[in-house]
């Protein structure tokens, strides 16, 4: 017996594709990775996990933006590697996570990283310079995520 794919909530794809202000693009996206765009009128809708990746590679190339259009920048192809490469080549957790925040606030202006400490722990705290970007739920999980 075949065990079935797993699957990805419809809300995680409206989420992806919410700095999308075009609806003829989105559904040009979505058409793209193989996504029938009705579905994201169905509230109980899934798509699968190759389809949700083949998205959201298909928006990083087609805009040249690994932000996906939530920052006031684009975070060009290459950004997040470089960041990878920064936090790389620190000595400690620490050090690492504070060369990342620096270089992430070189790239953008809408998100302040704050490396802390908390007791034995290392914390990586995020800060929307705009509290009322309607966007922030989905890119604080993207950066989670990333």
């Amino acid at each position: 017996m075949e065990t079935p794919s797993a699957t990805i909530p419809i809300a995680f794809v409206r989420g992806m594709l919410s700095a999308q202000k075009s609806a003829s693009r989105r559904d040009y996206f979505l058409s793209k990775a193989g996504i029938y765009p009705k579905l994201l009128e169905l509230d109980n809708a899934r798509v699968t996990i190759e389809q949700y990746i083949s998205l959201f590679n298909i928006l990083v190339v087609e805009t040249n933006d690994e932000g996906l259009g939530f920052f006031s920048r684009p975070l060009r192809i290459g950004t997040f590697s470089m960041l990878a490469r920064s936090a790389l080549s620190g000595d400690t957790l620490e050090v690492a996570m504070r060369r990342l925040s620096h270089t992430f606030g070189l790239l953008q202006d809408d998100i302040v990283l704050e490396p802390m400490r908390e007791g034995p722990l290392a914390v990586l705290s995020l800060r929307f310079v705009d509290d009322s970007n309607p966007k922030a739920p989905f890119l604080q999980e993207l950066l989670l995520r990333v």
